[in-house]
């Protein structure tokens, strides 16, 4: 007699692996378009700043938890809270709090080490916190016009 299968509990999730992940393409990244996404478990948002560099933080503000994804703005390439406008720069350090002479020492957000390659965006996981031990190859052949360019498709998996 098989066993029914049951959905495992939070807790006994052993964690996502540490490496490289494509979690957007290039284009879905635009300048000063807050971008809000999911991985890892956690709420994400992604942006560009003004000189094209994409930008990955965790999403939700340190003051009051707001979701920075759902309202929030990127003003001066730094990411802006839609509940008390705290401003966060491309490192997750807290850089404004507009009525506040002083900026409180744990007002961050993660970061997360972000490259643009091959036509992807990429974000570096580590649970531990780690740095990359490795980088994410440049391809030659992607933009090149004797070449067929990527097709990208997205597919939902509930599993």
């Amino acid at each position: 007699m098989s066993t029914p299968l049951t959905e495992p509990s939070r807790d006994s999730f052993p964690g996502y692996p540490r490496g490289w992940f494509a979690v957007a393409t290039a284009d879905e990244l635009e300048v000063g378009v807050v971008h809000p996404m999911r991985y890892f478990g956690l709420d994400l948002v992604g942006y560009r700043t003004s000189d094209g560099k994409p930008v990955v933080l965790e999403a939700h503000c340190p003051h009051l938890g707001a979701h920075m994804g759902m309202g929030g703005q990127v003003v001066d390439d730094c990411l802006r809270c839609p509940f008390h406008a705290w401003r966060f720069d491309a490192a997750g350090s807290c850089v404004d709090v507009p009525y506040a002479r002083a900026i409180p020492k744990q007002a961050k957000v993660r970061s997360f080490r972000t490259i643009d390659r091959n036509g992807l965006v990429f974000v570096h996981f580590d649970p531990t916190g780690g740095e990359p031990t490795y980088e994410i190859p440049i391809v030659a052949a992607v933009g090149d016009p004797s070449w067929t360019a990527w097709r990208h498709g997205k597919l939902r998996l509930h599993t």
